[in-house]
């Protein structure tokens, strides 16, 4: 029992004393900056600069045509409001 407890300690002292997690976080560190690199030349690129743009077109029209949907309904309340109003006048005129 007490070998096999060495043997683990040893074991877990020679990979703590080995670079391999300090390596193994360079080579992510190193494959997250160029990740980053590659989205910042898609960024640049015309096409994906382009396909941006359109999408910013989009949602701006998008956001027209709710404001526009939401002014159509005000209107609507509005204009049976004023309809209602014309019926009692008109009833209370004859």
């Amino acid at each position: 029992m007490d070998t096999k407890l060495h043997e683990i300690f040893e074991k877990l002292l020679q990979f703590n004393q080995t670079d391999q997690l300090q390596t193994q976080q360079a080579q992510l560190e190193a494959l997250l900056n160029q990740i980053k690199d590659e989205m910042q030349i898609l960024t640049q690129d015309t096409h994906f600069g382009k396909d941006q743009h359109y999408l910013q077109q989009f949602q701006r029209i998008a956001d027209a045509k709710r404001r526009l949907d939401l002014v159509n309904a005000k209107m609507l309340k509005i204009q049976s409001r004023v309809d209602l109003i014309e019926k009692r006048f008109i009833k209370l005129s004859q």
